[in-house]
């Protein structure tokens, strides 16, 4: 193959670099660099002296595999953290996707902690990804990679909508069509495969057809059935499908946290499989893992194709153990990715693998999704929406988010009261409003008024642009039941409001805190210090934790002291254990491992993640080559 050629090429060209010791001194790896490089080229050695010929460039790579796994033993290094256990112990966590892939793109690296700490984890995916490939194909792929990060066959589920992409059959696009649209793949109804039927089959025994209420009853049945306490799905990714999923979970959210007498309130994270995913930057070589950086940005102060999630209103998750390597085929995400050969999906195992997974919160627990608006003027109830942002285009890239009298209050020009009121279906004890403004860049509100149903007041001021969360907090109410808001002052054609909010007291909300160490906003675990290095500035990442941090030393190998969040490193450090706590709760705490290795060592790793970039490299091109071939043909 082409791939063996140029292998073979690259081995001799080392080879006789390497072949006089005084060509190995030259390179500085120490008294113990010889040993690994008669390791290394042992095995290449063989293949190109012995003129073995692979038959496909995965007899390659298991050799590789097998030099590489004898330098990844990490010394005893102690790295753990309990948010999973404080978060997640003994409840149910669902994933909502819509391709066989995003599931790794969203979740990979949490994914094997919540199959040990959760109750139930399970997974379910809208499409079963017929666009290009059978779907045979991507669902068995996909049930092999979750298996291999712990999620138990019977937890996964298919709704078995067609994969449309941005063809004119998307759901979205039709949604007055009753009787059901054609997928591309030709299909009319939902289905999976033979021995893991999809979930309308095993529901109740039949198919549902492509349509959006079909489409939205499914997710809404499967939300009812399990309850999952917490939920991740994908977010407003430029992609049709993605968007549709999205559209869809927050409709079928609509629908439930609307319904009369309501008491589920699951937690929401969205995540990005594109801008921080599968699409994310290249940035896994290197000594230490980095944490999640967006691809591109798409708007001033944002970084994701959806302008309302600011970056500094991320969640980030510590990542298991099993996701956190120094070479790519070490780690478990490259190897659950591996499983959907179809997409070549392995070829974003450096974008996706990084030192923390992140999504944005999304709150369910507002009271005010059971009440009932109305306005001087305008649609009042499009601000009662879990959706609360519409696109002109499902198919365009970039997205432009627009705002419609559908998803938008738009009070009339000539309405002087320009009031919406929102009449709670009993009385409350509030704490919070929260406003949503224009998504739209060009209108917004400047200022406006609040009024209670006691007769007391408040003003507002601006609110955030993009339609982001403006919130306004002030002592509990007691026995509030409506809560209106004036617009008194706007710029541009059309200021509105998106979504308006009633939040209970604080005391109602549960809370679910967690701490991180980070360096240089990276997340730590096992961190590797230079020689040259004599201080850590030590970093504290917290979420829902406003105590006090505590740091402590353990199991010091070596001369160092902790002043303040500072580590200062002696000549003779070799290793230590950092754990930090949050102060009265001492079961929130993260424990790191920090250790100094010689220049030898360090060189060693770079060294051996340079052989491992060359192959992994060479096979991303043969793959991507293939898959464009294949592509080709199909279409």
């Amino acid at each position: 193959s082409i791939l063996h050629i140029l292998l073979i090429i690259k081995m001799r060209s080392i080879m006789i670099f390497c072949k006089n010791m005084h060509m190995i001194k030259k390179l500085d790896f120490g008294l113990a660099c010889p040993n690994l490089i008669y390791e290394l080229f042992f095995i290449f050695g063989n293949c190109w002296r012995n003129g073995v010929i692979f038959s496909n460039a995965w007899s390659i790579l298991q050799a590789v595999k097998t030099m590489l796994s004898k330098d990844m033993a990490m010394n005893n290094c102690i790295f753990d953290n309990n948010v999973y256990c404080n978060l997640f112990s003994g409840k149910t966590v669902m994933l909502i996707v819509p391709h066989e892939d995003d599931e790794i793109n969203i979740g990979g690296g949490i994914l094997p902690y919540l199959s040990k700490s959760t109750e139930k984890m399970i997974c379910v995916f809208t499409t079963n990804g017929d666009f290009l490939n059978p779907a045979s194909v991507r669902l068995n792929e996909a049930l092999a990679s979750l298996q291999l990060l712990g999620v138990k066959k019977e937890n996964i589920y298919f709704l078995g909508y067609g994969d449309c992409s941005r063809e004119p059959c998307n759901l979205y696009l039709n949604p007055q069509n009753t009787d059901g649209v054609t997928s591309c793949a030709g299909r009319m109804e939902t289905y999976a495969l033979e021995d893991h039927p999809d979930y309308r089959y095993q529901k109740e025994g039949h198919h549902h057809r492509y349509t959006l209420d079909n489409y939205r009853k499914d997710l809404v049945d499967i939300l009812l059935e399990f309850l999952p306490d917490t939920i991740f799905a994908i977010g407003p990714d430029a992609h049709p499908d993605h968007l549709l999923c999205t559209f869809m979970l927050n409709a079928a959210l609509q629908r439930i946290l609307s319904r009369s007498g309501n008491k589920y309130f699951p937690r929401l994270f969205k995540g990005f499989a594109y801008e921080t995913g599968f699409l994310g930057i290249k940035d896994f070589y290197g000594l230490n893992l980095r944490a999640t950086t967006a691809a591109r940005q798409a708007f001033r102060d944002t970084k994701v194709s959806n302008p309302m999630y600011s970056w500094k209103a991320r969640v980030r998750f510590p990542v298991a153990p099993c996701c956190f390597s120094r070479y790519i085929f070490r780690n478990l995400i490259y190897h659950a990715l591996s499983c959907h050969k179809s997409q070549a999906a392995m070829c974003a195992a450096d974008s996706n693998i990084n030192s923390d997974q992140i999504f944005w919160e999304r709150k369910t627990t507002a009271v005010s999704y059971q009440g009932t608006f109305t306005a001087s003027s305008g649609n009042a109830m499009a601000v009662n929406n879990f959706q609360f942002y519409a696109v002109k285009d499902i198919r365009d890239e970039p997205l432009t988010y627009c705002d419609t009298r559908e998803n938008t209050w738009l009070p009339g020009q000539f309405d002087e009261k320009k009031e919406i009121k929102c009449s709670l279906a009993r009385a409350e004890d509030i704490q919070q409003v929260s406003l949503y403004g224009n998504m739209e860049e060009t209108s917004g509100i400047l200022s406006g008024r609040l009024i209670f149903s006691n007769g007391e007041q408040m003003a507002v001021g601006k609110l955030k642009k993009y339609g982001r969360e403006t919130i306004v907090t002030f002592p509990v109410k007691r026995a509030i039941t409506w809560v209106a808001f004036i617009l008194e002052k706007g710029f541009g054609l059309q200021p509105g409001l998106t979504a308006f909010e009633v939040y209970r007291t604080d005391s109602d909300e549960v809370k679910h805190p967690f701490l991180k160490i980070m360096v240089n906003d990276n997340f730590i675990y096992d961190y590797i210090v230079h020689p040259d290095e004599n201080q850590i500035d030590l970093e504290v990442y917290r979420y829902d934790l406003f105590e006090k941090i505590q740091m402590e030393l353990l199991q010091a190998d070596g001369d160092c002291i902790l002043e303040g969040s500072v580590l200062k490193l002696a000549e003779n450090f070799r290793k230590v254990s950092v754990k930090a706590y949050a102060e009265g709760q001492e079961g929130i705490w993260d424990l790191v491992t920090i250790r100094r290795l010689s220049r030898w060592r360090i060189r060693k790793i770079i060294f051996l993640q340079e052989i491992e970039r060359f192959f992994y490299r060479s096979l991303r091109r043969l793959l991507v080559a293939k898959n464009c071939l294949v592509t080709r043909f199909l279409t």
